[in-house]
């Protein structure tokens, strides 16, 4: 009995669909089996290499929900009592309140916006207060690309405030913390 290969003359040929030409290569698998984030508007700043790498990787921590915060630690079960140690209201410690919410932290973007000459308007969360200042500047200039990484300072010193209040117990003025920020 015959085998059905052997009446053929030419080779097996395996195609591989997710390629145009059929062929198989690492990168097309890796397509076909990785999970892809929607992707957000302002991605061309947020690996800036103007900064430093610590300063790039809290924004993109704060950016993908990975800075912990007592809401984070409690999402995973870790019962915990919450208290935000960065300010008079004491609320909840999650990402919105350091960032956009808390007391200090509303005051510091007053100030900050302010001295750039934005008005200050009350934003729903904080990825909707950058968005609004990363639309206001352009990359075109390097004035632009200045005030365009202001939002990042004004995160990663929210954050580090956060950090030394939490674990030393010192808090920091509104006005230390605006002249490292200008610094």
């Amino acid at each position: 009995m015959e085998r059905v290969g052997n009446l053929r003359n030419s080779e097996d040929v395996l195609l591989w669909l997710p390629k145009k030409n059929g062929f198989f290569n690492p990168k097309s698998a890796w397509d076909v089996v990785r999970f892809r984030l929607p992707k957000f508007e302002w991605t061309k700043w947020v690996w800036h290499n103007c900064l430093p790498k610590k300063i790039v990787v809290c924004m993109w921590k704060a950016v993908f929900d990975f800075l912990s915060v007592d809401e984070k630690v409690r999402s995973v079960g870790v019962p915990i009592v919450s208290a935000c140690n960065c300010c008079s209201i004491r609320g909840n410690e999650d990402l919105e309140h350091i960032l956009n919410k808390g007391d200090f932290t509303t005051n510091l973007w007053r100030k900050v916006l302010a001295e750039v000459g934005v008005s200050f308007l009350s934003q729903p969360n904080w990825k909707e207060r950058v968005q609004l200042w990363f639309n206001r500047v352009g990359r075109s200039s390097y004035l632009g690309t200045l005030i365009g990484l202001i939002p990042y300072l004004v995160i990663w010193r929210l954050w580090r405030r956060r950090c030394v209040a939490t674990l030393e117990g010192k808090l920091e003025s509104i006005f230390e913390v605006w002249l490292s920020i200008k610094h």
